[in-house]
C-alpha cells in the first residue's frame, strides 16, 4: 500500500471519529425527549416509500394491511385500492372500483370505499379485494366512517350527511349540514362533520341521528379526528389546528402548524419510558403545501417534531407503530417509524 493511501485511510478513520464524538457530545446536552424526537426525524428521511396507484389519498388500517385509495386514472393504477401488509410492505391492487376512490373506512369485516366522481359507496371483501356490494350516494362522497353500528358517509357537494345500516339495506337517515361536508369523525357517543364553506364542525348523535350543536372552528377544515378525550380540525386555510372539547364543543386550543394541513391520525399510546419525560399521546399533522408532516402534544398542542415527506400528504393512518403518509404527485406512501 502506498503511504499516500496510508494518510487517505487515516485522514477518514479521524473524520469519522470526529463525527462520532461530535454526535454524541450533541446527544449529551439533549433531554431524553428531544433525543427521541431527534432520532425521529433521522428515521423519517429513511422511511419506507412504496409504490401505490395514482394520486393516492385516504388511508385505513385494518389490523394487519393499509389500505390505499387511488384516486385518478384506469385500473389497476387508478379507479383502485392498494393492499399493503403494514409488516413486509407487499403490496396489491383491487379494482374496477367506482370513479375517483378517495376515503377508506373498516368496519372489522368489510372494506368501504367513498368513490368521489362516480357517486358511489363501495364495499370489499378485505381477502380477497372483491366488491360485494355497492351504495349510490349522490353529492360527492368524500368521507366514510364507521361508528360500531352505522356507516356514516360526508355527501360534499350535498352539503350533507347520511347514516346508513353496515349491509345498506336498512332506512338511511340524511342530515344537512349547510357546507360542504368535508371529514368525520366518532368519540364514542356522538359523529361529528367538518365543514369547509362555513368553517365550522357540527356534532350529530350517532344513535338518533340528531344534531346536538354546531361549533366554529378555523378556516376550512378538511380532516377531523378524536384524541380520546378532544376533536381536532385542520384548518387548511388558517394553517392551523383547533383542539375542541369533545363534550361541550368549547375550544381548548388553536396551534399553528405549516401551509395547508389537510390530514390528521393520532398516535393513541405514544411512546414512551417514563411518564415525566414523554407525553404519552400525540396528534399528527400532514400540511399539503409544504409537504411536512407535523408531531402535536396532545396536552399542549405544541410541536415536537416536524419531518420533511413526500409532495402533497393527502391522508395519514397509524398502525400502532408507524404512521402511514400518502404522497398524492408521487404516486406512493411512505412508512415512517413513530416509536
Amino acid at each position: 500500500m502506498s503511504r499516500r493511501c496510508k494518510w487517505t485511510i487515516v485522514v477518514v478513520v479521524a473524520a469519522l471519529i470526529c463525527l462520532a464524538v461530535s454526535a454524541t457530545a450533541v446527544w449529551a446536552v439533549l433531554t431524553p425527549s428531544q433525543v427521541k424526537g431527534n432520532q425521529l426525524a433521522t428515521l423519517a428521511f429513511y422511511a419506507n416509500d412504496i409504490p401505490v396507484g395514482w394520486n393516492p389519498q385516504g388511508l385505513a388500517f385494518d389490523g394487519t394491511n393499509v389500505w390505499v385509495a387511488n384516486s385518478y386514472g384506469f385500473y389497476p393504477e387508478g379507479n383502485s385500492v392498494s393492499k399493503i401488509n403494514a409488516s413486509t410492505g407487499a403490496a396489491s391492487y383491487y379494482g374496477n372500483l367506482d370513479q375517483g376512490p378517495c376515503a377508506l373506512a373498516f368496519d372489522g369485516s368489510y372494506i368501504y370505499v367513498a368513490c368521489y366522481k362516480g357517486n358511489f359507496l363501495d364495499k370489499l371483501n378485505p381477502s380477497t379485494g372483491a366488491i360485494v356490494d355497492r351504495w349510490q350516494v349522490v353529492g360527492g362522497p368524500r368521507a366514510v366512517l364507521f361508528d360500531g353500528t352505522y356507516i356514516w358517509v360526508a355527501r360534499y357537494l350535498d352539503k350533507a350527511v347520511t347514516r346508513y345500516s353496515k349491509d345498506g339495506n336498512g332506512t338511511s337517515i340524511t342530515r344537512s349540514v349547510g357546507a360542504a361536508a368535508s371529514a368525520l369523525a366518532f368519540d364514542g357517543t356522538s359523529v361529528w362533520v367538518a365543514c369547509v364553506g362555513t368553517n365550522s364542525v357540527k356534532k350529530f348523535n350517532a344513535s338518533s341521528a340528531a344534531l346536538v350543536n354546531t361549533y366554529a372552528v378555523g378556516s376550512q377544515p378538511y380532516a377531523l379526528a378524536f384524541d380520546g378525550t378532544s376533536i381536532w380540525t385542520a384548518n387548511y386555510a388558517s394553517n392551523t389546528v383547533t383542539k375542541l372539547n369533545a363534550a361541550n364543543g368549547a375550544v381548548l386550543g388553536t396551534y399553528a402548524v405549516g401551509s395547508g394541513p389537510y390530514a390528521l391520525a393520532f398516535d393513541q399510546p405514544g411512546y414512551s419510558n417514563g411518564p415525566v419525560t414523554d407525553p404519552k399521546t400525540y396528534m399528527w399533522v400532514a400540511c399539503k403545501n409544504n409537504s411536512m408532516l407535523y408531531k402535536l402534544d396532545t396536552k399542549t398542542g405544541a410541536i415536537v417534531g416536524s419531518y420533511p415527506v413526500g409532495t402533497y400528504p393527502a391522508g395519514l393512518a397509524f398502525d400502532g407503530t408507524n404512521m402511514w403518509v400518502s404522497q398524492y404527485t408521487v404516486n406512493s406512501v411512505a412508512k415512517i417509524r413513530a416509536r
